[in-house]
């Protein structure tokens, strides 16, 4: 019969290294590991598939297995020591105490346990909490006749001796033979109420445990709102609870067939993200839920309308659209006459103004692609009329601000080109009339009258009228004739067998990119050099374009791989 006993922390032995083993151990062939102590005696066994001991009639006779790594016993769960043992020279009814000790590392970790006659004894020995790695195992043959003595928190002794001798009665002799040993969980953690033997459920499913029962039993709480609206993305946000602690998978089915799909843990709000939709479009999701037994929950589905915003940046040719755009300090903005450009009206004041917020920023960083240009007419100025406008790019790192100034009603093309060392900004804001200040140039701070040494706002007032701005881009710098000089490249040979040598006098090549018909990049370079060998020996024969960026610009190449 199966006897359980919890074990107690007890003295330290002393360690005989052996031949390293581990468990578990069928010992079929082989008690390789195994050494014999006090007197004993151990073998393979008649049939060459047991551990056979044979006691000598010393208190402490014993078979040591010495681990090739130190047994982990740190887990609760899983260190509950497992054999078969039986006496195979018993007289019918005679008791025998036998010892076993888990020993070295943090000390030795003992129990006893008996047997009766010849009869087989599955021994279950369950370790406490809280342990360590040991290092070896040891099986005491027969320690005294002690009967069913328990596990005691020092040596295993005569309970009957009360100074702690080993007197009492001797040990017994005989034979005894071991098998299927291993090492593994205790099946009490599968009805502690808690997640901690690799079940799928609280006490049941997974390797240890019995199958858990059917789940028949819906998610409950099942909520879904909307939360950030993009000009491509959705934001839901998804929730419901499952009375077993497992996960949720949450359904979503969206115009034009798209679907989506999340899981989220139990009764935690979870975030998802539709993406690849169009802008300024409306969208209705129809979102269920269901536990991991694929139970529905009962209010499904839920429908979420969502129209995606206009997405704001540059290029702005204005057609049918001024989304973004916002009047500030008394003016107004309009979609002008024909519903294709931005029309503003001043109010006379000093900083009235049209405003563009990016939904995104924008990204100044690139010297060669900052230059803001667009088209630019007052419609109610009289011939000869100069008016002084402002543009500045704000948020993020500052201000960045220019003048321009425009004649009676002449379209004029404006082109500013901003320094470099910039980075991103987050709206642009386009000033009416910035007093009369003539052809003022950009300032290190506000947009102020020269002449006026403390900067102050001094000087003519600004004045009223309506203007229209239109092709509003951001973008490469204008090459005047020496700066397109500096971009001249050479590119030799070409076409080439191998490799090309790309060459400009005048100005250092910061990057190459190299790109494929298809527009794919297959090859980039940062040489720092007028002169650069670029390696195209491994690329496919065609035709290819090189983007060449220089102090000066960025120009580019047709290369060709024979």
């Amino acid at each position: 019969m199966m006897k359980k006993i919890t074990l107690l922390l007890c003295a330290l032995f002393t360690i005989s290294l052996g031949y390293s083993q581990t468990l578990p151990m069928d010992f079929n062939g082989s008690i390789a590991g195994w050494t014999a102590g006090d007197g004993a005696a151990v073998s393979n066994g008649t049939g060459n598939d047991v551990l056979e001991i044979v006691g000598a009639v010393n208190d402490w006779d014993n078979a040591k297995l010495t681990f090739a790594t130190p047994i982990d016993l740190s887990d609760d769960a899983n260190n509950t020591l497992r054999f078969s043992f039986q006496s195979t020279t018993a007289a019918a009814g005679e008791v025998h105490q036998h010892g076993v000790s888990f020993q070295g590392g943090g000390g030795a970790l003992e129990a006893n346990f008996i047997s009766t006659g010849t009869d087989v004894v599955d021994v279950e020995l369950n370790f406490p909490a809280g342990l360590t790695s040991r290092e070896s195992l040891v099986i005491f043959v027969d320690v005294k006749n002690h009967g069913a003595q328990t596990a005691t928190g020092g040596a295993l002794i005569d309970p009957a001796n009360t100074n702690g001798g080993e007197s009492g009665t001797p040990s017994l002799s005989g034979t005894y033979i071991i098998d299927n040993l291993s090492l593994g969980y205790d099946p009490g953690t599968c009805s502690d109420g808690v997640l901690n033997n690799q079940e799928t459920a609280i006490d049941c499913g997974g390797p240890n445990c019995a199958p858990c029962a059917a789940d028949v039993t819906p998610p409950t709480g099942f909520t879904a709102v909307l939360g950030n609206v993009g000009g491509t993305t959705v934001e839901l946000l998804l929730n419901a609870t499952d009375e077993s602690g497992g996960d949720i998978t949450y359904d979503v089915t969206y115009d034009g067939g798209g679907t989506a799909q999340a899981t989220g843990s139990s009764s935690v709000e979870k975030s998802l993200v539709i993406s690849g939709l169009t802008s300024e479009t409306m969208y209705t999701f129809m979102v269920s839920a269901s536990d991991a037994a694929g139970n529905p929950a009962a209010n499904n589905a839920i429908s979420i309308a969502a129209t995606t915003v206009a997405i704001i940046g540059l290029p702005m040719d204005f057609n049918g659209s001024i989304a973004g755009w916002t009047a500030g300090d008394g003016a107004a903005v309009s979609n002008g006459t024909g519903n294709d450009v931005l029309e503003i009206v001043g109010a006379v004041n000093d900083w009235d103004n049209a405003k563009l917020t990016f939904a995104t920023p924008i990204d100044l960083s690139d010297d060669a692609n900052n230059t803001l240009r667009f088209s630019f007419q007052s419609t109610t100025a009289a011939a000869g009329e100069v008016h002084q406008h402002g543009v500045s790019f704000q948020g993020g790192g500052g201000a960045l601000e220019a003048n321009f100034i425009s004649t009676g009603t002449d379209v004029v093309d404006v082109e500013l080109n901003f320094p470099a060392g910039l980075t991103s900004r987050e709206s642009l804001v386009i000033f009416v009339d910035v007093k009369n200040h003539g052809a003022q140039t950009a300032t290190g701070g506000a947009l102020i009258d020269p002449a006026n040494t403390t900067g102050g706002e001094s000087g003519t007032p600004g004045l009223s009228g309506t203007y229209i701005i239109d092709n509003l881009t951001l973008g490469a710098t204008v090459l005047n004739v020496e700066d397109f000089k500096s971009l001249e490249f050479r590119a030799y040979p070409n076409p080439t067998q191998s490799s090309w040598t790309i060459k400009n006098a005048k100005s250092v090549i910061k990057t190459i990119n190299v790109f494929d018909i298809l527009g794919k990049n297959v090859l980039s370079l940062a040489p720092n050099a007028s002169e650069v060998n670029v390696d195209g020996s491994t690329l496919k024969s065609g035709l290819y374009f090189a983007q060449v960026k220089t102090e000066a610009g960025i120009n580019s190449i047709k290369l060709i791989k024979n």
